[in-house]
């Protein structure tokens, strides 16, 4: 099966997560023992957070974080320099971010890159300017690793991803799997059935099972390397 990851390029993460979330604990005079205590969480847990080994934390964490700390989650998610919107806010038709993040896929399940509602969490390893055919509010795009799309997908290319639009037979698509395995495939609908097939001959068709698949969003542009 394919995965896609991205490069990682730190001059993107100068302000991360874990440093946000460190200044906030900092200002409110609490140690990370004492923040353990009220959030629940184990200190080591904190403790990987705030030094940024514990990448893309889950939502959930952050919640329970940010309200022991008595802030909102965007406080510790956005940088300073990026205006905290409430997340309902990126579902509003009047507000469309300029940038869309480049998320990895190593891991995509409910610790991984995704919300509970498939919708991409943090600002992701770097940003990319937002081409004008791109208006999903959500949209977040992807770099592709791997050959099971080739040619029609080459490595180091840029999928951009539009989670609010429908797909339709034929699309290409990104696809989380209860497994929490994520790959992009071209889909087809077959007597009830979704298929997922890869470009390249040498790999096998999947057959998606009900239920056996967290979200599916349609891959709306293809930018190459």
């Amino acid at each position: 099966m394919l995965y896609y990851q991205v490069i990682v390029d730190m001059t993107y993460m100068l302000d991360t997560i874990g440093e946000r979330l460190r200044k906030v604990r900092e200002s409110k005079g609490l140690t990370i023992d004492e923040l353990s205590e009220k959030c629940g969480l184990t200190s080591g847990h904190i403790g990987r957070i705030e030094r940024d080994d514990s990448r893309n934390p889950r939502f959930e964490t952050i919640q329970k974080l940010a309200e022991a700390l008595g802030v909102n989650p965007e406080d510790i998610l956005y940088p300073k320099e990026t205006p905290a919107r409430p997340r309902e806010a990126f579902d509003a038709p009047n507000y469309i971010p300029r940038d869309i993040p480049v998320i990895g896929l190593t891991r995509a399940g409910r610790g991984g890159f995704y919300d509970d509602q498939g919708f991409p969490v943090g600002e992701g390893f770097r940003k990319v300017h937002r081409p004008i055919d791109v208006k999903d509010p959500n949209a977040y795009a992807l770099m592709v690793e791997g050959d099971s799309m080739s040619p029609m997908l080459e490595k180091g290319w840029i999928v951009y991803v539009c989670p609010n639009h429908c797909y339709e037979n034929g699309d290409l698509v990104v696809v989380a799997l209860r497994s929490d395995e994520v790959m992009i495939k071209k889909l087809r609908k077959s007597d009830g059935m979704l298929i997922l097939q890869s470009i390249n001959p040498a790999y096998e068709p999947l057959i998606l099972v009900p239920d056996g698949f967290r979200f599916i969003h349609k891959v709306c542009l293809i930018k190459p390397k």
